[in-house]
């Protein structure tokens, strides 16, 4: 896979430009409608819609716009992929595994464009059901400031969640070995995009 930098290039110039040194017979055998330059660009600019918005608000939106036709990609593409992926969230929140991910069938591939999913905005249930525990005092209350005063708490309820919940192997991972303050950053932002679902879910207790 190319350069994020790159294949933006190539996207913008209509992948017009011959790379040098590419044997096209070769590229014309592997070719599924008989335009390699063309299908690799369309691949890349999959590939780097996802990887590229890792972090960024329209993380969703721009997900569920590719996710389907790179899972119709082969497995190596989709493996490649994976640790960009990987690579990706340790730039973006400083996060990677203590050690190196064996990624080598689809299973592994599902497993963590879902942690990527998790990660961003697919962690809903998690989090409304550590704040359905917590229960503070006050109806209204201050993600930020909260979080900060009662670490503990959510964490204990977060190790309960992990205890009690199945999850995949690498958000299981992530979930236990994300460093604490970072943790209770993560935590935070995504409370405040759920807070319309916690205050639904407390309001029924």
């Amino acid at each position: 896979m190319l350069p994020l930098e790159d294949v933006e290039l190539r996207i913008l110039l209509g992948n017009s430009i011959p790379l040098p040194e590419m044997d096209y017979d070769d590229e014309n055998v592997e070719s599924e409608y008989g335009l390699p330059e063309a299908e690799a660009a369309l691949r890349d600019y999959y590939f780097s819609s996802l990887t590229y918005n890792i972090g960024k608000e329209d993380f969703q939106y721009e997900c569920s716009s590719v996710i389907d036709p790179i899972l119709r990609y082969p497995l190596e593409d989709k493996i490649e992929l994976c640790y960009s992926i990987l690579k990706r969230l340790k730039i973006v929140h400083d996060f990677e595994f203590a050690y190196k991910p064996d990624i080598k069938d689809d299973n592994d591939v599902e497993n963590i464009l879902d942690l990527v999913k998790f990660i961003e905005y697919d962690c809903e249930k998690l989090i409304i059901g550590i704040w359905k525990y917590i229960r503070p005092d006050s109806s209204r209350v201050n993600f930020v400031l909260y979080c900060e005063q009662n670490k503990d708490k959510i964490f204990s309820e977060l190790e309960e969640q992990i205890e009690t919940h199945y999850f995949n192997p690498f958000i299981t991972d992530f979930l236990k070995t994300y460093e604490g303050d970072k943790m209770i950053k993560w935590f935070c932002k995504q409370s405040e995009r759920y807070e319309t679902a916690i205050k639904i879910e407390r309001l029924k207790e």
